[in-house]
């Protein structure tokens, strides 16, 4: 699917999504301004999200929410702490060099770190990668409340009209209904169906879903 060109106004400065009103300040070389800030103020902000790199102190939410079997449901295991520290490790890294990764969530009202939303670069073999998968994790707490989708749309804009990618992906065990239902909602169309190469030793799991869009000429 190509994203229309109607869904997002662009200027030098800003970019909004008009439903919404997402703003995601953007910098001269066309990649989102990272921050310099010692309070870490976040790149991409929706009306109850602030999206923003990692730190360090993000670590004990992150592995609370990591170590949460109901979060874990559709992955083969929970995570430790030092699991936990290796991801944010490797997301900080993805960031410096790509300009973008699956970024630190905050609930802006509640002043909390509440899990990840953002874009990785896949390159496991299947006929939809490598591509730049979109995906998200949070504390169940916040659950239910759309705001898995309200982060999703952020950063799908961030990647297409900010970023340029001209492909986002994302993937889903065929089982997990609830992440199918954010991908429809943000507008990405079925791609197919597949056996996950990561996840050939995990019968209940190895079934999984492709969706995407592909960006506006």
């Amino acid at each position: 699917m190509v994203v229309s060109k109607n869904i997002f106004d662009t200027t030098t400065n800003l970019l909004i999504r008009k439903s919404t009103h997402q703003i995601i300040h953007q910098s001269k070389n066309s990649h989102i301004k990272k921050s310099i800030d010692q309070e870490n103020p976040p790149l991409i902000e929706t009306a109850r999200l602030g999206i923003r790199p990692w730190t360090m102190d993000d670590l004990p939410a992150m592995a609370a929410i990591n170590a949460n079997p109901e979060v874990m449901r559709y992955f083969p295991s929970t995570q430790t702490e030092a699991e936990t520290k290796a991801f944010i490790e490797r997301a900080q890294k993805s960031y410096e060099e790509l300009g973008y990764t699956y970024f630190a969530v905050d609930h802006l009202k509640d002043k909390k770190m509440i899990g990840f939303i953002g874009l990785a670069y896949q390159k496991y073999e299947s006929r939809f990668t490598p591509a730049t998968d979109i995906g998200w994790r949070l504390d169940p707490a916040y659950w239910g409340k759309g705001l898995a989708t309200e982060g999703a749309q952020a950063a799908l804009g961030f990647g297409l009209q900010v970023l340029k990618l001209p492909k986002i992906i994302s993937v889903a065990v065929r089982a997990n209904k609830p992440s199918i239902k954010v991908m429809e909602k943000i507008g990405l169309k079925k791609l197919g169906n597949f056996q996950h190469p990561l996840l050939l030793n995990y019968p209940e799991l190895k079934s999984c879903v492709a969706y995407g869009i592909e960006r506006g000429k």
